[in-house]
């Protein structure tokens, strides 16, 4: 049987152990799929979290890029406007006058911006360049025909600016963008403005935006040559982004686009390209990529390290259990149960999956979903009713809600916490988290996926955390006092987030209104205690030490309590401080410590008029003896108790009997000859302890041996007190205190100087006050302040210390003579901790001195004042430009009204106090005109300072810009005169044309006429004269037809030998007569010139302005002219239809 029994058992054991095999098996299965899907869920969650972040980062690109856009949109059309302008003046100007507009151009933009203003003709050659001196015309003859920036407009429909791509100039040698317009005569192209640009300036610019070698700028024409580059821009210039680039920059799109191919360097950016309208110029931003994720990649990696040591730990845990399995069958039932609790484990972190198909209705389940609520898989019908009919009535509004919300696309997606009915009855809580993974064309959902967690366990631990909140809720409003939070904000203001219900005892107000403000605490505060409360909160927020403060309120009907104070300090994110803290009302024990101060007031004064108590200790039996003063001592009648050396030890204090006997037994056998003394405590009558100076001498002798000593008994309770009182008085105090001897040693200190100066542990009793100063230099220097202290008995003085750290720290140092009467004696040092507000100090005074010198070299007035409307800054270029014969420095602590009122001849209106209507925190600009001294024009900005929306006063900055107005002016005039005539150009004559004809339109009774006019034969006058002579002749004419003109008329030149008139409210026969008029006057007076007297004839066409087009009237007269002159010339002719 025995052999039968032991073959058996190994092939049991074989077939017990697959099992275990199996099982293990499937259990680091379950393990390698939970943690799969959990590092899939993982990986999903960092890659979302990238995809909002460059989402981000696109999105600030978009915007930023727009602005830009616009900025190079202005920068573009005021020099198209320039080009425009300048292509009016042409070739019909002098090189003089041409030099001066051009001038003009040049000083309108910032310096270094425009390299070059040149003037090229119909054939290609350069007749005037902004680089050549005098007339502007190069001295070797100079083509640009082959260019493109002139070649394009001679193809081009309709007049425009054309922006080249950068080349180098011929006759600068440098790099430039040509900005070109044609020059039109007669609607023909005779020849091109070009304005040179510099890239450099304009890389420059946006440079000084974006300064970041990550971050680059970058203008594009629309074929893709770049124009300018922020960094490495020099290596671009002369090449292009190739059509896939352009493709991937995605033009206009407002999401941006990532590239790694754009631009010399290879930094991955979110590019944004934006067209500048109306012009053919590409604006591309591109933000550096690193920068923009930092962040989130530097927190995915750490949370890929953390899962990975998770993970790590877990399948090491794993390898461990299973091992342990495997050591053999004889383990096998540790073996099982190490492998449930990790099956336990596995399923805890498992989730519930399912997979709604939202327009069928259908849902697929996976087997713990059915588990969570007690079914098997089989049980539960693949239908989104199941799901409805087990979750519980009161849930379903707010998980329809959550649905629709998610279904509108107003969530990233669907979570609920809500409650299903087990099978078995009860509720269980769950997680229920899901996402719209498809839609249809409309947007509506078709397919959701999402899981399920049991969070049962969470809930019921929520609800015992609630239990036990209201527990302590209940606790707190029983606990006599009131216990608080106290929150201070950077900006001084103050209030109580929290307050238990004992606050309406306490301080009789309710917690709402102290959740507002802590005003209401304050001005219950005594007046005499106000400050010290304040000061304390302010050192404990400055320090994050612990509060603590005694002082009084006052309620109503001269009612006064006391209250008692403690809270901790923490600092806030945001700069402010929160104390949690514990206030009662202290009243009575502050009562009974005064009567307690008192009654020990009158015992020490009675206790100095009694003797000590006497006692006598025979040493050989032991007998002691007490007089009655040692027995009222303890407060026992004389003799009371029978004494003895043995119950004398008996009455000492425990604490105080083993040092107290060593001492007298040191006492006896070493230094008989000396009195013994000690301080220890006795037991009274009343079970109290009593603190009493011991004092012997030996006084008989037998064989060697003391036989018998006598000595005295001295309350010293109250000294004893008072000791402990005074240090808990130092060692509470905020500031440092020392006492130092003569020879410059401590002798004693307080907590707190032991905490700046001292390791834990340390006693710097004795030490050279050598160990606190910076250096030996500090040291002695110090010393030169004693001569002061010895004279007046006091010295105060801010100097630096070394702290235990090693740290110099700023201490207002405070000295008094510990006695008066001896000058060399000790001293004590109360130091107080100003390191902070030192180096705030410093760093005021240093910024002040900056914005002071700022301000000096300001190119412009400043006048700065307060809140209080008090002038706190002005610089004497203020004073300069209003004319005022002060110093500046005079000025502060004026009000701008008494500035106003004092300033003479030169209004000041506009620094008065503005009227009871105006906000005082709007901006206003305005200018004004000031006489005094050379006449020039101010532009005065009002800029309010606020904190916060706290008024803090405001700035003026007054500016002189008559340099700017006059080329305004200048420019004004260029563009709307002619030049060589002085009389009104065609752009200007137009806009009379077209304001006449609408006139004429809305009242057809009153028209108006329209005279073209041309010299006859003016090209023989050129060609046998000499353009100077020509110039004279059509001056010449501009002077007659001006003299010949009535007020309201309007002359002007077309272009050329081509004149033109408009005469408002004029019938054509009156318009005829003025014309052969002004015809036989130009015919019978010759012009005068350097060649002498030229005899000039005209040929006039008239034609009405009766509502039509400005156009049509303008092709009216010219055809009437046309007529004029292949009738034979020098006549006037009428538009005939």
């Amino acid at each position: 049987m025995g052999g039968a029994s032991s073959a058996a058992e190994p092939a049991g054991a074989g077939r017990t152990k697959r099992p275990w095999l199996i099982r293990l098996a499937l259990g680091w299965l379950l393990l390698v799929c939970a943690l799969g899907g959990y590092w899939v869920l993982l990986h999903q969650s960092h890659r979302e979290q990238l995809v909002l972040a460059e989402d981000q980062a696109r999105l600030r690109a978009t915007q930023t890029a727009e602005a830009l856009t616009m900025q190079v949109g202005a920068l573009i059309g005021g020099v198209d406007y320039m080009a425009r302008h300048l292509s009016e003046l042409g070739l019909k100007v002098s090189p003089q006058d041409f030099r001066r507009a051009a001038e003009v151009v040049e000083a309108a933009l910032p310096a270094g911006a425009l390299l070059q203003v040149s003037v090229v003709d119909g054939q290609g050659q350069v007749v005037f360049s902004s680089l050549e001196p005098d007339e502007g015309r190069p001295a070797e003859p100079l083509s640009i025909a082959d260019r493109d920036h002139f070649k394009v407009h001679f193809a081009a429909a309709e007049p425009s600016l054309y922006i080249s791509h950068p080349i180098k100039g011929r006759l600068s040698g440098r790099w430039s963008i040509q900005f070109s317009r044609p020059i039109l005569s007669r609607g023909k192209v005779s020849g091109v403005i070009v304005l040179s640009l510099s890239p450099d300036y304009i890389a420059r610019s946006l440079h000084r935006v974006f300064p970041d070698a990550g971050d680059v700028v970058a203008l594009l024409r629309d074929d893709g040559h770049y124009l300018a580059r922020t960094h490495r821009g020099d290596e671009v210039l002369g090449q292009r982004v190739d059509a896939a680039g352009l493709e991937r920059l995605r033009i206009g799109s407002q999401s941006g686009a990532m590239t790694r191919t754009l631009g010399p360097d290879p930094v991955e950016r979110y590019y944004t390209a934006l067209r500048v309208p109306s012009y053919p110029v590409v604006v591309v931003l591109g933000l550096s990529r690193a920068a923009a994720i930092a962040s989130v990649d530097a927190s995915m990696r750490g949370g890929i390290q953390r899962n990975l040591i998770g993970s790590a730990l877990l399948i090491l845990a794993a390898a461990c259990i299973s091992w342990l399995y495997l050591r053999g069958f004889r383990q096998g039932q540790l073996l099982r149960d190490s492998r449930e609790r990790l099956a336990l484990a596995m399923q805890g972190a498992d989730l519930g999956s399912w997979d709604w198909n939202v327009p069928s209705g259908r849902v697929r389940f996976n087997t713990r979903w059915a588990q969570m609520i007690g079914y098997d898989l089989s049980e539960v019908a693949p239908d989104v009713s199941s799901w409805e009919t087990l979750v519980h009535p009161d849930d379903m509004p707010a998980i329809q809600a959550a649905l629709d919300a998610h279904f509108r696309g107003e969530t990233a997606y669907y979570e609920t916490e809500h409650r299903m009915r087990h099978r078995d009855g009860h509720w269980v809580w769950v997680l229920d988290r899901g996402r719209v993974m498809s839609r249809d064309d409309q947007g509506r959902p078709l397919r959701m996926v999402g899981t399920h967690l049991d969070i049962s366990v969470r809930k019921e631990a929520e609800a015992i955390q609630l239990a036990w909140q209201q527990r302590l809720s209940k606790l707190v409003a029983h606990v006599p006092g009131m216990v608080y939070q106290y929150l201070l904000r950077p900006d001084g203001t103050s209030c109580f987030p929290y307050v238990s219900p004992g606050v309406t005892e306490v301080y009789r107000s309710d917690a709402a209104s102290l959740a507002v403000s802590a005003e209401p605490v304050f001005a219950l505060i005594h007046a005499e205690d106000i400050v010290r409360v304040t000061f304390s909160i302010q050192q404990s927020a400055e320090r994050l030490e612990t509060w603590r403060c005694d002082y009084r309120v006052c309620y109503g009907e001269g009612e006064v309590r006391w209250l008692s104070g403690e809270a901790n300090p923490e600092r806030l994110e945001d700069g402010s401080t929160l104390w949690h803290g514990y206030l009662h009302d202290v009243t009575a024990e502050r009562l009974a410590a005064e009567a307690l101060a008192r009654s020990e007031e009158r015992l020490r004064l009675t206790v100095g008029a009694v003797k000590d108590g006497l006692w006598e200790w025979d040493m050989r039996t032991g007998a002691l003896h007490w007089d009655a003063r040692c027995y009222e001592m303890l407060g026992h009648v004389d003799g009371g108790i029978p004494m003895s050396f043995e119950r004398w030890t008996e009455l000492l204090h425990p604490a105080d009997r083993e040092r107290t006997l060593a001492g007298l037994h040191e006492q006896i056998t070493l230094h008989p000859e000396r009195v013994a003394h000690d301080d220890f405590r006795m037991r009274t009558a009343e079970g109290a302890w009593l603190w009493v100076e011991g004092r012997g001498s030996l006084v008989d002798w037998e064989d060697g041996r003391p036989t018998r000593m006598i000595g005295t008994y001295t309350d010293i309770s109250t000294r004893v007190a008072e000791a402990r009182l005074r240090r808990a008085l130092l060692d509470q105090s905020a500031a440092a205190i020392v006492l130092t001897s003569r020879e410059r040693r401590i002798q004693e200190l307080n907590g707190r100087a032991a905490e700046l100066f001292a390791l834990p542990g340390q006693s710097l009793v004795g030490a050279d006050l050598r160990g606190v100063h910076v250096d030996e230099h500090y040291y002695e220097a110090f010393a030169d302040h004693y001569p002061d202290l010895r004279e007046t008995g006091r010295l105060r003085i801010e100097y630096p210390l070394r702290d235990v750290h090693g740290q110099v720290r700023w201490f207002d140092i405070d000295g008094t003579l510990l006695d008066p009467d001896q000058p060399e004696g000790d001293v004590i040092w109360t130091l107080v901790d100003i390191t902070e507000r030192y180096f705030a100090e410093q760093q005021l005074a240093a910024e002040r001195v900056r914005l002071t010198t700022l301000l000096q070299r300001f190119p412009g007035g400043v006048l700065m004042v307060d809140a209080g409307n008090c002038i706190t800054l002005a610089n004497q270029t203020l004073c300069d430009l209003l004319g005022l014969d002060v110093r500046a420095d005079s000025l502060v602590g004026r009000t701008p009204d008494e500035l106003a009122s004092r300033a003479g001849a030169v209004s000041l209106d506009w620094l008065r106090s503005p009227s009871s209507g105006q906000e005082t925190g709007a901006e206003m600009r305005c200018s004004i005109e000031v006489s005094v001294g050379e006449a020039r024009t101010l532009e005065i900005d009002r800029v309010p300072i606020e904190r916060a929306q706290e008024n803090l006063g405001h700035v003026w900055l007054v500016r002189d810009i008559s340099e700017r107005k006059q080329r305004e002016r200048i420019l004004a005039r260029l563009a709307t005169t002619d030049a060589l005539t002085g009389l009104p150009n065609r752009r200007t004559f137009m806009t009379g044309l077209e304001c006449m004809s609408a006139g004429a339109g809305e009242d057809p009774s009153r028209p108006g006429t329209l005279l073209m006019l041309d010299i006859d034969h003016f090209k023989r006058v050129n060609d046998r004269y000499g353009h100077p002579v020509g110039d004279r002749v059509l001056q010449h004419v501009a002077e007659l037809i001006r003299a010949s003109l009535r007020e309201d008329d309007l002359a002007a030149r077309l272009g050329g030998e081509e004149f033109a008139v408009l005469l408002p409210r004029t019938s054509i026969d009156r318009a005829r007569g003025l014309a052969e008029r002004l015809r036989a006057a130009i015919a019978s007076t010759p012009a005068q010139t350097d060649e002498g007297a030229i005899t000039v004839r005209v040929s006039i066409g008239l034609s009405e302005v009766d509502g039509c087009a400005a156009k049509l009237a303008l092709r009216r007269a010219d055809e009437a002219l046309y007529i004029a002159k292949g009738s034979g010339r020098d006549r006037v002719k009428v538009w005939a239809g």
